[in-house]
């Protein structure tokens, strides 16, 4: 049943402060599923997962493939 179905949500820019906003918001919404992030190769791993898991997503897959991105998600809310 389409009514009763999580969005799965992907978030580009998901270790920024925006970003971690996002993660925040939609890992809290009923109707939504946040099943992945991405971010610049250049962001420093470590220091991302300590923020993810500051956002309550620590097991948040990230990627850095924008075409892995889409295609793991319903819906990407960019915010690079």
């Amino acid at each position: 049943d389409r009514r009763n179905r999580q969005v799965k949500i992907g978030i580009a820019g998901c270790g920024g402060r925006m970003g971690l906003t996002l993660v925040r918001a939609t890992a809290a919404h009923p109707v939504c599923e946040l099943v992945i992030g991405s971010e610049s190769p250049r962001t420093d791993d470590t220091e991302l997962r300590a923020q993810l898991a500051m956002a309550g997503a620590a097991t948040l897959p990230v990627t850095r493939d924008v075409e892995a991105l889409f295609e793991a998600a319903d819906a990407v809310i960019d915010f690079t």
